[in-house]
């Protein structure tokens, strides 16, 4: 069975082609990270608040929020 590029690919590597700008590498990098991330989302959030809040609008409510410092972090990164 042949892997994808994205799947031969580190997800450190992702995350800085990603901060480079690739939307292809950010794409593969949350679709290789979203499941857990979901799954450590309704982890946090308990069965009460499930019931009142949709675990994946929180998820998409914490990558926009992660997507706008992106650059910001690419750069502590390199500061460091």
């Amino acid at each position: 069975m042949l892997m994808s590029s994205a799947m031969a690919t580190t997800s450190a590597e992702l995350l800085a082609r990603a901060r480079g700008g690739s939307n292809e590498a950010l794409g593969a990098l949350l679709q290789r990270c979203g499941p857990k991330l979901l799954s450590l989302v309704r982890l946090r959030l308990g069965p009460a608040l499930r019931r009142e809040v949709d675990s994946r609008d929180v998820l998409q409510a914490t990558l926009v929020k992660a997507l706008a410092h992106f650059d910001d972090a690419a750069a502590a990164n390199r500061g460091s």
